[in-house]
């Protein structure tokens, strides 16, 4: 097994969207959350309050719950987009999800405010939910992880239309110019699953999945969230450290790859949210036993 480092600190949003933020571009909500064009306006705005170029959308984590029916509240307050409440009860009911519609709702228009954001001279982030932070949002977790203990056929057939799902919103991000995807799922950090359970999970989902995503043809950096990058460590993927030439801010160092890369590369172990320097970048160099 490799060596599992201290947990990641995550302080998602501290310094994105906050409530000042809120007030002083009250003009471009709620509109921001549905409308590509002031969606793009946020998103570069909150990139000039971090100095960064890597403007980063959606800005809440519940766009693909509400693609499969949950219901949000949120648009005019500051604390912004959140699920009222669970839309399922039971793992039973998944089949009768819809699947993820790319023609309506704010999927297309987060795909416009990618090209949007690419024409004006930032680079786009596409930030996407991991499997179990979404199916926390859709019904009760503690239902989950029972079902995935017993290796239910229709949570696996769930997690397989969603995967297919993520593949296609990250090749329509892609396309349409963004540089970095995002990857988040802090459900599955080691301090809530255990080592054991870490491992399973990155072994039978987590890196055969990845493995399809570095299979797209286009290019750009898959950012895996620190919380989320322990369990792929548990799993022996192997992360390779990369010295920088010189020290600078994580984001621009992840910029720098992205611009650079010809291929689909994974850095994890960081986070974009943090405007801290950094001297090294570290990259997923293997998929494991997966």
């Amino acid at each position: 097994m490799s060596e599992i480092r201290e947990p990641f600190k995550c302080n998602l949003h501290k310094d994105v969207l906050t409530a000042d933020f809120c007030r002083e571009h009250k003009h471009l909500f709620p509109a921001g959350y549905t409308d590509a064009a002031p969606m793009a306006e946020i998103s570069i705005e909150s990139a000039k309050t971090l100095d960064s170029s890597l403007a980063m959308l959606p800005f809440d984590y519940v766009v693909e719950a509400e693609a499969y029916g949950a219901e949000l509240t949120g648009y005019n307050d500051i604390f912004g987009l959140r699920a009222k409440g669970k839309c399922l009860n039971s793992v039973e009911e998944l089949p009768e999800l819809p699947p993820m519609d790319f023609t309506g709702g704010r999927l297309p228009e987060i795909i416009k405010a990618v090209s949007l954001i690419d024409k004006a001279g930032y680079t786009p982030c596409l930030n996407i939910t991991g499997l179990f932070s979404l199916l926390e949002i859709l019904l009760p977790i503690e239902k989950v992880f029972s079902a995935w203990r017993k290796r239910q056929k229709v949570l696996l057939e769930f997690i397989a239309r969603y995967e297919k799902s993520l593949i296609e919103y990250i090749t329509l991000a892609l396309n349409a110019g963004a540089k970095v995807i995002s990857y988040s799922d802090p459900l599955t950090g080691l301090a809530i699953l255990g080592r054991k359970n870490g491992q399973q999970i990155a072994e039978e989902l987590v890196l055969p999945f990845y493995y399809e995503i570095s299979r797209i043809p286009d290019s750009g950096i898959i950012h895996v969230c620190g919380v989320s990058s322990d369990i792929l460590t548990a799993a022996d993927a192997a992360w390779l450290e990369i010295e920088l030439e010189t020290e600078k801010y994580y984001s621009a160092a992840i910029i720098e790859q992205a611009l650079a890369t010809q291929e689909i590369k994974f850095f994890g172990y960081g986070c974009l949210h943090h405007n801290r320097m950094t001297g090294k970048l570290t990259q997923l160099n293997n998929w494991g036993q997966a």
